[in-house]
Formats: structure tokens, sequence, C-alpha cells
């Protein structure tokens, strides 16, 4: 009898360990997959910043080609820079 109870409280103890780790890893699963998601999203965040950031710099430069009444290179087709080329000579 004493035996039967001394298994019973170790088969109790063990099923409570049991349940804890498994709330555990669950806890580390959902913690690790929302990191995940927002680090993606800190990346795609990172790169509109920078493609916005390229596009307001060439918006700059165009601007202050047009305050001075130029054209500006990057904005010529190499076929229009070409005949612009060759109309000049």
């Amino acid at each position: 009898m004493n035996l039967s109870s001394i298994v019973k409280d170790n088969v109790v103890k063990s099923q409570a360990k049991f349940q804890e780790s498994s709330r555990n890893i669950a806890w580390l699963n959902d913690t690790l997959r929302h990191q995940s998601e927002m680090y993606m999203h800190v990346s795609q965040l990172v790169n509109s910043l920078m493609l916005a950031v390229q596009q307001i710099g060439e918006l700059f430069s165009s601007v202050q080609y047009a305050l001075l009444g130029k054209l500006p290179v990057n904005l010529v087709t190499p076929i229009t820079l070409h005949r612009i080329l060759t109309d000049i000579s």
C-alpha cells in the first residue's frame, strides 16, 4: 500500500511537470513566431524606407536641375541623349 501511494505521487508529480513543460514550450513557440513575424515586418519597413529615401534623393536632384534649367542625364534615355548630341553637332 505504501509503495503504490509513492508510485502514484510520483506519477502525479511527473504529469504536473510534463504539463508545465508543455506550457513553457508552447509559450516559447509563440514568442519565437511573433519575433520572426516582427523581424519580417521590420525588414520590409527598412526596405520601404530605403526605397523612399532613394526616390526622394532623385526627386531632389530633378528639382535642382529644373531650377538650373538643365535636363538631368538620368531622366534622358540613351536614344534621346544620342539624338540631342547628334543635333548639336
